[in-house]
């Protein structure tokens, strides 16, 4: 009697055992299924992900090729008003490039959202000016070049230029040789004649500003604020006599009217480029 229930229990051990066996094998599978199951789902999430993404990117293609960015890019140059904006187009993007009244650039941004032209579609390269120099752009806009064309101009150093620095200026000539201007506009509504003429060769690179002889440089002072430069390059002399070297602006624009008179009546090639000059007493 005492080995049966020894082997009784023996037996019972081994069913035991073997259940717990079993239980682990159950439970083992239960989990690899629920790891299968958990795969598949982020697998179809994923999916569904790049099926969105490539949804989203197909209605953003299909908005783009509706959208005439031509048309968009030239009613933003031509109509934003206190303005000189040179623009360029393709069919994917715009080039914005120039000067506006501060506080333009974030409407222009804002028309170019309700326009449907993605962010990234639009490069926008504006200075902002506070100073009275809307007539000069709109007697300039007609003779504004091109986007991304010479003549082009840029302050050597790092605006804004403080107190006791010296303004300096590259200019890139145009593709040919032309008489080269620049007058500079000021807060106080007058103008600065720093280059009155001076022929330069087809695509010369020219630095003024850069102290020799007699001549300092152009020293920033006050007052202090934006500044607007004008660099104008012209086939044929423009003004039949030398300007004063500072006039007030009304007296400049009305030579300058009268000189872009002549020059269309005379074929003159006429092409200008604008820079905003920001000063201020230290950065």
């Amino acid at each position: 009697e005492q080995a049966l229930r020894e082997q009784a229990a023996r037996d019972q051990a081994a069913r035991d055992a073997a259940a717990r066996d079993q239980a682990a094998r159950d439970a083992a599978a239960r989990e690899q299924a629920a790891r299968d199951q958990a795969a598949r789902d982020q697998a179809a999430r994923d999916q569904a992900a790049r099926d969105q993404a490539a949804q989203q990117q197909q209605q953003q293609m299909a908005a783009l090729s509706r959208l005439d960015m031509r048309a968009a890019a030239q009613a933003l140059a031509t109509g934003t008003p206190c303005s000189l904006i040179a623009w360029s187009a393709t069919d994917r993007t715009m080039t914005l490039s120039g000067v506006v009244r501060r506080g333009d650039d974030a409407a222009i941004r804002q028309n170019l959202a309700q326009r449907g032209v993605p962010e990234d579609a639009a490069r926008l390269s504006l200075a902002s000016f506070d100073g009275p120099y809307c007539p000069a752009l709109d007697l300039l806009r007609p003779v504004l070049g091109a986007a991304g064309v010479a003549p082009s101009v840029e302050v050597v150093g790092r605006l804004p230029l403080q107190k006791g620095e010296l303004m300096r200026l590259d200019v890139q000539m145009p593709e040919w040789p032309a008489h080269l201007y620049v007058a500079y506009f000021m807060q106080s509504g007058q103008v600065a004649n720093l280059v009155p003429s001076a022929l330069q060769a087809a695509g010369a690179r020219v630095r003024l500003g850069e102290p020799q002889g007699s001549f300092t440089g152009w020293e920033v002072d006050e007052p202090y604020g934006t500044d607007l430069a004008v660099v104008i390059a012209s086939d044929r002399p423009l003004f039949g006599n030398s300007r004063p070297v500072v006039e007030s602006q009304d007296a400049y624009m009305a030579a300058l009217a009268a000189a872009l008179r002549t020059a269309r009546a005379s074929g003159t090639r006429v092409v200008v480029r604008p820079l905003v000059v920001e000063t201020v007493a230290r950065r």
